[in-house]
C-alpha cells in the first residue's frame, strides 16, 4: 500500500511512518513477550521482503475463503503490491483485476458530476459489487 494520497496523508508523513514501523516498531514493543501472533501478523505485512515465504504460506492456505479486487488506475493499492504481499499464484488465483472508462481513484472509484456518464458508473458498480456478492454467496 502506498499511502500518498492528499485525501490519507502527504508523501512525507507516508515515509516517516513506513520508516518506524519497518525499522523502530518491533524494538519499541518490550518485554519479547508481548510479540504475539497479532503483532506478528501485522509486522509481516510492513514489508514484502520482511518474512515473505510465511506471508506467502499463510494466504495460500486460505484457498477459495479469499477475494479481491484491484482496480487498474489505483495508486494507492496498485495492483504490483498485491503480488508483493500475496505471493503471485496467490494474486493470480483469488484477485480480479477490474477498470473503468470513467476517470476514477482509490479514493472516489465511482464518482458522480455534470462530466460524468452515470450510467457508466453505475454499471461498474454493479459489476464490483457483483462480484462481492457473488463470492459471499
Amino acid at each position: 500500500m502506498a499511502g500518498k494520497s492528499r485525501s490519507i496523508m502527504d508523501t512525507k508523513a507516508f515515509q516517516t511512518l513506513y520508516d518506524y514501523y519497518l525499522h523502530h516498531f518491533s524494538k519499541s514493543i518490550k518485554p519479547e513477550s508481548a510479540k504475539d501472533k497479532m503483532f506478528e501478523s501485522f509486522n509481516c505485512m510492513i514489508s514484502s521482503t520482511q518474512n515473505q515465504t510465511e506471508r506467502e504460506h499463510f494466504f495460500s492456505r486460505l484457498g477459495n475463503k479469499l477475494k479481491g479486487i484491484s482496480l487498474k488506475n489505483d495508486k494507492v493499492m496498485p495492483y504490483s503490491g498485491i503480488p508483493e504481499a500475496l505471493g503471485t499464484d496467490c494474486a493470480l488465483n483469488h484477485i480480479t483485476q477490474m477498470d473503468f472508462s470513467f476517470p476514477y481513484t482509490h479514493e472516489n472509484p465511482f464518482p458522480v458530476g455534470e462530466f460524468i456518464d452515470s450510467t457508466e458508473v453505475d454499471a461498474g458498480f454493479i459489476k464490483v459489487f457483483s462480484e462481492i456478492a457473488g463470492f459471499l454467496c
